[in-house]
């Protein structure tokens, strides 16, 4: 009785279950994506990128969300490392497996919402092209090879459904002037609309992050709808976008409220058809959501990544530090001739997608939903690279149906379109098969950091704390089973700054106290709450700690990590320190905030340069040359293997060079740079580093790993280490 009041037939559900000429595209769609993806498997299948059987990832998130699955970090509770736990425990199938296939097989759904809007407007054979541009567009192909685990692998499908479900719903309730004139029951309408609103919940819940494009889609979806919709039905819309967003919120009080609301008009269907009554509908819905909906949170959220992809933070917004936001390779910007090529290929094919989404949205008004992706696209310029996954999927819309639809509106015969179609599709798989040819395996970590990990988890307690740089704590996290200091999640300024302290301090005293001092007040805050981990999880006490300190009062706390202090004696979890070669890579950006001054608002000194190109040496002088200019040495450290050879000059203020000779990398530096803790400890003596450190584990040159030594907290009340013990000057 009650699915009788739906309007299945307007929304031609048996043609959707039925007919090939809907089918047929997505799977030629699905199966492209499937294909470039699957591509450089071969690839993969080499013992360099693999430990034990278990292939390596090549992207830092993914590792995070294993870790999660493994209940290890923050992300233990979230649903997407849920849902690969749950795969895992159901299947048997291993977690590095998992992240390897599971782009093939969750990426290209991305073509599901595109083939499906191409039938409801009718012209399937646009199904195709607008498909494999959905699946595979540049941009989004590169964010999801296989081995590339992460909500990318969703985060176009869940917009994507959510705004071609708006189009269809607003077109449904169009007249047939501008859509297809339904007469659907109030009960009907909501009913949708809390459909709808259950997959923008879902799209939150999984990206967290999205929110913001999800509240552009129904903003527009508000505003086309009372313009397009027929008069009588403006006002059930209008509460039935009110219902996707209570629902979509996930609290139970609102998705219970929405409930009652669709029973209610399935039940009493002349309900709300006065206009009083749907006027009293509307308004009870507004303020439900005002009263559940925290809008302060929210547009604070919104503000927030923003300002942070957008640079519209200075650095007095961001306690007087540099945007961390710039250390993310995946935020930098990029280029207009590099967005329109991970966008579409090459400018024709973006010109013609743009053309052709113009002549779209004369004929579907409602495209303009689609828009926000493709503003997220175009704004990569800005935001950054990662953004280019978004906007493919729209301009292959234009490309594809505004082809047909023009095709149509000359009377063009019908294998004229289609051959318009042919041609479409080898001008977009070209540039995107040259594109699946010319890449590699990519992966982000190195079998010796995966063994001196393993070892790290069978000598450490399971409680205890890693410093590691912040774009290596997943990997950390997921082999070490060891929560950190700092990771993808947790990599603000403020966040990073400690970290970056450590590696960059000139003594071992200094990092030792700044460890120390911040567990100190990691223990007095205790553990966070619901995580959902097996460990605990402590937060970062430095944002907190310099929110309520002047710049002046932060140098004078920094000053006196310098002098020793008295014994703690606090219980305090094993910590430990991890240096690597990689990290050197990022020495730059690590001096940058570690010797950041907060007084004077600039980093102090510090000159890390590396270079990849061979360079000359004479031994003789003591001097560098690279890029026709000379520096004067003061050291030298040639590293062959596992075996470093130093050479010095007597020069004061001379530049060291470190070369390692089976990777091509020289590293320059300045001798402040070259006496931090990130230098000294990788690649000298480890016993200068006693008594705050003791070396645990040893992969020289490429990984060393510390135990933090309990010497200060095991010592007697009031006792004192001498101020210089055996620093590494």
């Amino acid at each position: 009785m009650l699915i009788s009041k739906f309007p299945f037939k307007s929304l031609r559900y048996s043609l959707l279950l039925k007919s090939s000429a809907w089918l047929v595209p997505l799977l030629l769609a699905l199966s492209v994506g499937a294909g470039m993806r699957l591509w450089e498997v071969a690839d993969w299948n080499r013992p360099g990128l693999m430990v034990d059987d278990e292939v390596f990832l090549s992207k830092h998130d993914g590792y995070g969300w294993l870790a999660g699955a493994k209940r290890i970090n923050q992300h233990s509770a979230t649903p997407f490392s849920t849902c690969i736990r749950i795969l895992h425990e159901a299947t048997d199938i291993p977690l590095d497996r998992i992240a390897f296939w599971l782009p093939a097989v969750l990426a290209p759904l991305a073509a599901l919402p595109v083939c499906l809007l191409v039938l409801w407007w009718g012209i399937p054979e646009a199904g195709i092209v607008a498909g494999i541009m959905a699946s595979s567009s540049i941009g989004y192909f590169i964010r999801t090879r296989i081995t590339c685990l992460d909500t990318d692998l969703i985060s176009l499908f869940f917009p994507l459904c959510l705004a071609v479900g708006m189009i269809i719903w607003i077109e449904s309730l169009a007249p047939p002037s501008r859509g297809r004139g339904c007469a659907p029951s109030s009960g009907a309408i909501l009913f949708q609309a809390f459909l709808l609103g259950l997959l923008y919940r879902c799209y939150i819940a999984f990206y967290p992050s999205g929110e913001t494009v999800g509240l552009s889609i129904l903003a527009l979806a508000l505003m086309t709808g009372i313009v397009l919709s027929a008069p009588r039905f403006r006002l059930l819309m209008a509460g039935g976008i009110l219902i996707v967003c209570l629902v979509g919120d996930g609290i139970w009080q609102e998705t219970a409220l929405a409930v009652g609301v669709v029973v209610l008009t399935v039940l009493r269907p002349g309900l709300f058809a006065r206009k009083n009554a749907a006027i009293a509908l509307l308004l009870f819905l507004l303020v439900a959501l005002w009263w559940f909906s925290d809008f302060g949170a929210k547009a604070s959220d919104i503000w927030f990544h923003l300002s942070r992809y957008g640079r519209l933070i200075d650095s007095a917004g961001m306690a007087i530090l540099p945007p961390a936001i710039e250390t993310v390779p995946e935020a930098w910007p990029v280029s207009l001739d590099g967005a329109v090529f991970f966008l579409a290929g090459n400018w024709p094919l973006f010109i013609a997608g743009i053309t052709g989404l113009a002549i779209v949205l004369w004929k579907h008004p409602c495209t303009l939903l689609l828009l926000p992706l493709l503003a997220l696209g175009l704004a990569s310029v800005r935001l950054g690279i990662r953004f280019t996954m978004y906007g493919g999927s729209v301009l292959g819309i234009g490309m594809a149906c505004g082809t047909a639809l023009w095709l149509r509106a000359v009377h063009v015969p019908r294998w004229g379109s289609i051959a318009a179609q042919l041609g479409l599709l080898i001008a977009i798989c070209w540039p995107l098969v040259k594109t699946v040819d010319a890449v590699h395996p990519e992966p982000v970590i190195s079998k010796p950091l995966v063994s001196a990990l393993l070892e790290l988890k069978q000598r450490s307690a399971p409680d205890a704390q890693v410093w590691v740089w912040w774009d290596q704590g997943y990997e950390v996290q997921y082999y070490g089973e060891r929560m950190t200091f700092s990771d993808g999640y947790r990599n603000s300024a403020e966040e990073i700054f400690p970290l970056a302290y450590v590696h960059t301090a000139s003594s071992p005293l200094s990092a030792y106290q700044m460890i120390v001092r911040c567990s100190l007040l990691q223990q007095s805050a205790g553990p966070v709450e619901d995580q959902g981990a097996r460990i605990p999880i402590y937060s970062n006490p430095f944002p907190d700690l310099m929110q309520d300190m002047s710049p002046e009062d932060i140098r004078l706390f920094l000053l006196g990590l310098k002098r020793p202090k008295v014994a703690w004696s606090h219980d305090l979890p094993e910590q430990y320190i991890v240096l690597t070669w990689k990290g050197l890579q990022r020495a730059h950006t690590i001096l940058s905030y570690g010797t950041w001054d907060f007084v004077k608002g600039k980093s102090g000194p510090g000159i890390f340069m590396m270079f990849r190109e061979r360079v000359g040496f004479d031994m003789r002088n003591g001097s560098m040359k690279v890029r026709n200019r000379v520096y004067h040495l003061s050291s030298k450290d040639m590293i062959n293997g596992r075996r470093g050879r130093p050479f010095t000059w007597q020069r004061e203020n001379g530049w060291h060079a470190i070369l390692r000779t089976t990777d091509g990398f020289t590293f320059l530096m300045d001798d402040a740079a070259y006496h931090t803790m990130m230098v000294q400890m990788l690649l000298t003596e480890p016993k200068r580093f006693e008594p705050y450190f003791d070396l645990l584990v040893d992969r020289f040159p490429l990984v060393r790993i510390y135990r933090v030594n309990p010497i200060l907290i095991d010592l007697p009340p009031g006792a004192v280490l001498p101020a210089e013990t055996n620093h590494a000057r």
